[in-house]
């Protein structure tokens, strides 16, 4: 049985017993884990393929296939803004799973931000007014549009989340993301309060990557974003979504 340690403020630490493999985790088990943690990282395991790491998520669940197949190499330096995964697609993944064989020397650190967390944290008139706002989300990658309610019920738990796309300036970022609110009187104002809180240590954990890693991301609850990287050829970072 591996060894397991709750990480603060949320999250769980796994690591093997002698000789195991990520393939031997009993997806129940994992799927137990991260309905209870919504983070889990796998550390000290072998790494794997990414072949392998698709038949080991595919275990757990249904893949998203993408254009260039279920394992999707995240190769880029830039860093990226809180957000989740699949809101231009047709079925949101339920899950993450990410794996770093070879982690990089400096950088590309995740921060995830448990939004059932933040949410519990404001007043019963903050979060009525949060719960009657819409956003429409406009670029992005592929150049999309989708509009989400900014309070969502977990398709899996039944508890609030928060549907969030931090937006990217066209003057900072290669490819702008630009929101549009209805049902709020001063949009500005609630995105700097909902940054305000997206980085709030209370409710985000920062993962700082280590050879051979896995990473299991509740995707409807955790809201993720990760730092630049500052090498022109970093080695990938494997992720696949489970439906």
């Amino acid at each position: 049985m591996p060894a397991r340690a709750e990480l603060s403020p949320f999250g769980l630490l796994v690591t093997p017993a002698a000789g195991e493999d990520v393939s031997d985790l009993a997806p129940a088990l994992l799927a137990r884990w991260v309905g209870q943690h919504r983070l889990v990282v796998l550390r000290g395991f072998r790494a794997v393929s990414p072949d392998c790491l698709a038949d080991c998520a595919r275990a757990f669940g249904p893949l998203l296939r993408w254009e260039f197949g279920e394992v999707y190499d995240i190769t880029g330096v830039d860093p990226v803004l809180f957000h989740w995964d699949g809101p231009f697609v047709e079925q949101t993944p339920s899950y993450l799973l990410f794996h770093c064989p070879a982690a990089p020397s400096a950088g590309w650190a995740m921060t995830f931000c448990d939004t059932t967390r933040l949410l519990a944290s404001l007043s019963r008139a903050e979060l009525r007014r949060w719960a009657s706002v819409t956003v429409t989300y406009l670029g992005g990658y592929g150049d999309c549009v989708c509009t989400a309610p900014l309070v969502d019920i977990h398709p899996i738990t039944g508890r609030r989340i928060l549907r969030f796309q931090e937006p990217h300036d066209p003057g900072s970022f290669t490819i702008p993301l630009l929101l549009e609110f209805a049902g709020s009187p001063d949009a500005a104002a609630l995105v700097a309060d909902i940054r305000d809180r997206l980085y709030d240590p209370r409710f985000g954990i920062t993962h700082r990557w280590q050879d051979g890693d896995f990473v299991l991301v509740d995707n409807h609850a955790v809201l993720h974003r990760r730092d630049a990287l500052g090498a022109a050829t970093p080695p990938p970072l494997h992720r696949v979504h489970i439906l």
